[in-house]
């Protein structure tokens, strides 16, 4: 039976997840900020920044 408490336990962690999913090759001359408005519990506004595939 899968573990089902392998994801991220927080909003933080789960966009922090995010940038494991980011080819370096093909976001190398992406530039980007891209904002998370997220509401309750850890609720606040959260930012993912692209640049130079990283």
């Amino acid at each position: 039976m899968p573990n089902k408490d392998l994801g991220p336990k927080t909003v933080q962690q789960a966009i922090e997840g995010m940038t494991l999913s980011i080819d370096p090759n093909e976001a190398k001359d992406l530039d980007a900020t891209i904002q998370f408005t997220v509401s309750g519990e850890d609720g606040g506004n959260y930012y993912l920044t692209i640049a130079n595939g990283k």
